[in-house]
Parts: structure tokens; C-alpha cells; sequence
């Protein structure tokens, strides 16, 4: 699983999963709606990655030690939770 450095919240603790960014959203004054809207906007702006990543004249090693940042299974988490 993948642990953030800092906690989103006591009932989370370090998660870094959609699930847990969701559960805490009500502490940073952000509806379930808007939560989702968030979540699907950051899904689609990432979701071409590699190619941006390559337009911008990134060699394929260097996007390559990116991936981890980016391909994961919180993304699959996203699509699911968003609908995308």
C-alpha cells in the first residue's frame, strides 16, 4: 500500500488511497460532489502522462522512473469512483 509522510487525517492515518482522501474531505470544507469532480479532473489531466511527458522532451528512462508516481492502482480507484 502507498503511505503518505503526512497523515490527511487521525482515521486514515498515513492511506494514500482515493478512499481515504474521500474520507477526510468534509475537514477541508469540500462536499462528496465536489470531491468527486476534484478526483476526476486530477484522473483526466494525468491520464496522458507519458505522452505530455515525452512532448516535453523527456527521455524514455527518465518517464520511465516516473511511472511510479503515476501508474498505480489508486488510478484504477479513481476511474472506478469517478465513473471514467
Amino acid at each position: 500500500m502507498r503511505e503518505l509522510k503526512t497523515w490527511p487525517g487521525e482515521e486514515t492515518g498515513p492511506s494514500a488511497t482515493v478512499d481515504a482522501a474521500l474520507a477526510v474531505r468534509d475537514s477541508f470544507g469540500i462536499s462528496r460532489n465536489r470531491g468527486l469532480e476534484i478526483l476526476r479532473e486530477t484522473e483526466m489531466a494525468v491520464a496522458d502522462w507519458r505522452r505530455e511527458a515525452k512532448m516535453l522532451g523527456m527521455s524514455k528512462r527518465d518517464i520511465d522512473s516516473f511511472a511510479d508516481a503515476f501508474e498505480h492502482p489508486e488510478r484504477e480507484a479513481a476511474r472506478r469512483a469517478t465513473g471514467l
